[in-house]
């Protein structure tokens, strides 16, 4: 019988979506040493590796991304079924719709908002939805607001919006490609390699300029790709590599190298997107104690560190 419990989960998603000890540990409020000997744990109890160690950079094995997979699938189903067995015992009138594309998106900002939100506003309950197509759904009105990376939603003449959250970028290629032979990544690979996006090159271009300085090299060949699907099709045919913020690296990267950048380059920010003309009283209740949980000149405050 396995002993493995939700803390050894909670450790291994941190450090599995970060691809990094040392931040899965400042994100957990733990120590780095901590962290791996959780790992450890896990993986001498099941009797395999979870994680591809070398000095440069950390990536999941087969094994691990199957666990990955495997327990993000779980939480979402827990997640749901809670919802939905408030639902049925506490009824309530008010809502606001938010639309993310993960469960794991979701657990970040709901640790560092929501959860305090609604225990602020008893009366008000928040829904939320997972989809890729969640801009869509803002604009058809079927949501009250999206969360989704900066860089991802260009058409915002019709919308406001508000900085969440940062995450690290994850670089993903084929296992063939001489990044993932070498162990990490060089300013060589950005100029003999192509990256593609499902973003807009010039957004991309934008975004990618803190990468570039640290690894003092000049602008890449880019190459837009129609879907994620399209993305992932070509990251196994070809001598490319795309990045990814940890969220969504965690979709379809079976038989995939992966590995997290370092904190110099650029990070994704999450935004809270909303229509201008949305009347909802409670999406308003919901954007004014954002506000104020967005102190000015702190960094994003999501999971705020418990008090000792």
């Amino acid at each position: 019988m396995y002993s493995i419990g939700s803390k050894h989960i909670k450790v291994f998603l941190e450090a599995a979506r970060t691809l990094s000890f040392t931040e899965a540990a400042q994100r957990l409020y733990t120590t780095q040493p901590s962290v791996s000997r959780i790992i450890r744990q896990m993986e001498e109890e099941i009797g395999v590796a979870l994680f591809y160690r070398s000095r440069f950079s950390l990536s999941l094995t087969p094994a691990g991304e199957f666990l990955l997979k495997e327990f993000e699938h779980i939480q979402g189903q827990l997640y749901q079924a809670l919802m939905q067995a408030r639902e049925i015992g506490q009824p309530v009138q008010a809502g606001v719709r938010v639309g993310l594309y993960s469960y794991a998106l979701l657990e970040e900002i709901y640790e560092g908002y929501f959860r305090a939100f609604e225990e602020a506003h008893p009366d008000l309950r928040l829904s939320y939805s997972f989809s890729g197509l969640a801009g869509e759904q803002l604009k058809t009105e079927d949501l009250d607001a999206i969360i989704i990376p900066d860089i991802q939603f260009s058409q915002r003449e019709q919308y406001d919006s508000m900085a969440l959250m940062e995450s690290p970028l994850i670089l993903v290629c084929a296992p063939e490609n001489p990044i993932a032979v070498r162990g990490h990544i060089t300013g060589e690979d950005f100029q003999s390699q192509t990256i593609l996006t499902v973003f807009p090159a010039h957004m991309f271009q934008s975004f990618q300029e803190q990468t570039l300085r640290y690894y003092n090299t000049a602008a890449p060949k880019l190459l837009q790709v129609r879907n994620t699907e399209d993305l992932f099709l070509r990251l196994r045919a070809g001598n490319c590599f795309t990045l990814l913020d940890a969220y969504c690296a965690t979709f379809n990267t079976d038989r995939l190298y992966s590995q997290g950048l370092p904190k110099g380059c650029s990070r994704v920010i999450f935004r809270f997107f909303w229509r201008k003309d949305n009347q909802n009283p409670a999406l308003h209740t919901l954007l004014e104690f954002l506000r104020q949980r967005l102190v000015p000149g702190q960094e994003f405050p999501c999971r705020q560190q418990p008090e000792q």
